[in-house]
């Protein structure tokens, strides 16, 4: 019975909870994006840069797309392989959770 109220209370909030996801995952790839963007255009200008670390937290916590993208649409970082071979298995990682997540709702709804 207990596990009936829960699974009848997250599905009531489902919508919100994925529309909280969706949300979440939109507005850190758009950081990590103008953030590689932004290193890149410091970088011309030779000013100062944003950490490799810093890009590195950004992708784990969930803007790894949007690190991809700014590493081909600002072609940045494109030298760096190991930069790239780090990046590419949290970019795979994050695409399984966002298809586990997004099937696993469309299942309940």
């Amino acid at each position: 019975m207990k596990y009936f109220i829960c699974l009848s209370l997250f599905s009531m909030n489902l919508k919100l909870w994925l529309s909280i996801f969706i949300s979440y995952a939109i507005l850190i790839n758009l950081l990590a994006f103008f953030l590689m963007a932004w290193d890149k255009h410091r970088a011309m200008h030779q000013q100062w840069r944003i950490r490799e670390r810093t890009l590195y937290v950004i992708a784990l916590i969930g803007g790894a797309f949007g690190i991809w993208v700014g590493i081909y649409f600002c072609r940045h970082k494109t030298k760096k392989k190991q930069f790239i071979l780090s990046v590419f298995p949290m970019l795979l990682f994050q695409i399984v959770i966002v298809a586990v997540t997004l099937f696993y709702a469309f299942s309940l709804i």
